[in-house]
């Protein structure tokens, strides 16, 4: 799972920090869509990278998850957020999680 996050952000580096080290399987790979090795190396547009700078996007099996849905993969690839994890859910289902993300 590769997540992409926005380095020019503090407040997305301190959390993609946090989420680093609580990610002890190591199943995750950070990398900031700032870094122009990324952009090239995951082929990003300009539209995505624009998309990027206004939501989470993680890659998962070759499958794009953004916003609230990029919340709830994360969330179930931690232990530490499992708690989170039904009420994610239920935002989705219900259709509010989005406005909330």
């Amino acid at each position: 799972m590769i997540v992409f996050y926005d380095s020019w952000c503090p407040m997305c580096t301190a959390v993609a920090e946090r989420t680093k080290k609580l990610d002890k399987k190591g199943k995750m790979k950070f990398v900031s869509f700032r870094d122009e090795d990324v952009v090239e190396k995951y082929e990003l547009s300009q539209e995505l990278q624009s998309k990027m700078e206004q939501r989470l996007y993680i890659l998962k099996n070759n499958e794009w998850y953004d916003g609230i849905h990029s919340i709830h993969v994360l969330a179930k690839a931690v232990p530490s957020y499992w708690f989170a994890v039904p009420f994610i859910k239920l935002s989705i289902v219900l259709g509010f999680g989005s406005k909330v993300y």
